[in-house]
């Protein structure tokens, strides 16, 4: 939540409000800055400015003329027109990840906005995971990762192939920890009921044997969404959903476990605290386009070595 004296709070418009930008509205509303909301959909609209108490803007420039900050949530296929204007008013962005549809864009609104000093966060939300945070923060020694994100088949997000919907987050997550880019890339997987790839393992090699495991599944039997970080003769499970914490030891012929729970925390409000925080400052935000662009760059990595090995 904000805190500290009271500012000027900028408004915020939301392009795009179905079934994740309704959520940035709502987070937003709490926080006090949503101001207007765009979508295609004009049904889609009106329920959800019903739901938040503002109005509907009429089209994307009406809206982008209307607010001081905005928020793209619309589909990644619009990213680049919706931030290409918003960035030629401008005005700060928020732009959900995938940061565009390809590298090219991505980089064309990377040097735009560096060029031009403009403000751009990108919506890796898992760095505002309590779970993550703390493996940051306390795993710091640790030359090996292993991420697991797992979930049954479902048809929202199947539009893109596994990297693109939820490995990315990963990708995120293993660049930002080792804060360097990785020397090698391996990768396979399988296709399943999307006819994409739906099934992908990849490993990342970093600098003084420092590596990466990410598994990424979207047709599991249950959801798991686990990060482990390894260190000699200890290691750690921590559960990105439930955020149980757990570390194991060998000491002589034994393995001491010891078992802790963090403490729960709205990781997409802390996001948008964050993005508002960075508007209202004018500090660089937590996830910058940078993050986006080099996020993008590497699922593309993956996805060229598995159109290798097909």
């Amino acid at each position: 939540m904000l805190t500290g004296e009271p500012r000027r709070l900028p408004r915020v418009g939301i392009v795009g409000v179905g079934y994740l930008g309704r959520f940035h509205a709502l987070k937003h509303m709490k926080l006090g800055t949503l101001a207007c909301v765009y979508d295609a959909n004009r049904e889609q609209a009106n329920k959800v400015a019903e739901e938040t108490g503002v109005s509907v803007s009429a089209s994307l420039e009406h809206l982008l003329s209307n607010v001081d900050a905005v928020v793209c949530a619309s589909t990644t296929t619009t990213h680049f027109d919706v931030a290409k204007q918003a960035l030629e008013r401008k005005l700060p962005l928020f732009i959900e990840k995938p940061m565009t549809s390809d590298v090219t864009t991505a980089r064309q609104l990377e040097e735009f906005s560096r060029s031009a000093g403009l403000l751009v966060q990108v919506g890796h939300i898992e760095r505002f995971n309590p779970a993550y945070q703390w493996i940051k923060e306390n795993c710091r020694e640790c030359s090996l990762l292993r991420f697991k994100r797992w979930a049954p088949f479902r048809e929202r997000g199947a539009d893109v192939n596994v990297v693109r919907d939820v490995m990315i987050h990963d990708i995120d997550l293993a660049l930002d920890f080792f804060g360097e880019e990785p020397t090698r890339i391996v990768a396979t997987g399988a296709k399943g009921p999307s006819g994409d790839w739906d099934l992908v393992e990849a490993e990342f090699f970093f600098s003084k044997n420092a590596r990466v495991m990410i598994s990424a599944n979207r047709m599991a039997a249950k959801i798991e969404r686990s990060v482990e970080a390894y260190q000699g003769g200890r290691w750690w499970h921590v559960d990105l959903g439930s955020l149980s914490v757990s570390r194991f030891e060998k000491i002589g012929a034994e393995v001491k476990t010891t078992e802790m729970l963090l403490e729960k925390r709205d990781a997409l409000e802390a996001e948008a605290a964050d993005f508002v925080e960075s508007v209202v400052s004018r500090r660089t935000p937590s996830v910058t386009a940078r993050d986006g662009l080099n996020a993008l760059i590497y699922a593309s990595k993956i996805e060229s070595a598995l159109a290798g090995a097909d």
